[in-house]
């Protein structure tokens, strides 16, 4: 029992204060829609299939020319899905 509210309460703890390491720092992601330097992006788990947890992020603005289907490697600055930075094509 004391095992139990000790795990409860610590996940409330991360979930409260370091909400950011909730998500991966870096992950892969599809290009699914582009429109002129934006575009839409599905974050992809490690074996590049979608990952449901997951909503599609619109609108990300990069200088970098990609295609639609493409997958980048992303990065979630401070574990925030609205603060999403196209790091470059994987090949």
């Amino acid at each position: 029992m004391m095992e139990t509210m000790i795990e409860s309460k610590t996940k409330n703890i991360l979930k409260r204060d370091y909400s950011h390491i909730e998500h991966p720092s870096t992950a892969y992601a599809r290009i699914t829609k582009v429109s002129g330097n934006e575009y839409n992006l599905k974050i992809l788990d490690e074996g590049k299939a979608v990952d449901t947890r997951f909503p599609e992020i619109p609108r990300v603005k990069s200088d970098r020319v990609f295609e639609l289907g493409d997958i980048v490697a992303i990065t979630l600055l401070y574990g925030k899905l609205s603060h999403v930075y196209i790091l470059g094509k994987v090949i």
